[in-house]
């Protein structure tokens, strides 16, 4: 268990970092990459998260996943998801910070 722990935290270091690189103007090739990453570390978070029964960190962070999903993707203005990406991006560093798997 704890294995998947670190892999979440290096998930969502990797996930912060490119959240907060998305403002700008960057290629769209990496918005792409940046939903596929965001999604996936997302719900490998809320899996390990879940399994802590720490639910309400779990919950969040599937429905950052859902947000981010790049099967069925959410289409809004580049100004809503620069705000989205900021918050999105501050989560993931709160949650490094917070050690939430205590």
């Amino acid at each position: 268990m704890e294995r998947d722990y670190k892999i979440s935290r290096f998930l969502r270091l990797l996930s912060g970092v490119m959240l907060l690189f998305a403002f700008g103007y960057r290629p769209y090739f990496y918005y792409i990459i940046l939903r596929w990453v965001v999604s996936g570390s997302s719900l490998y978070s809320g899996w390990v998260l879940s399994r802590l029964h720490k639910h309400n960190w779990a919950w969040l962070f599937f429905i950052v996943g859902i947000l981010f999903n790049p099967i069925f993707p959410f289409y809004l203005d580049r100004s809503i998801w620069q705000l989205i990406d900021l918050v999105i991006g501050i989560l993931f560093f709160y949650s490094l910070i917070k050690k939430i798997h205590k």
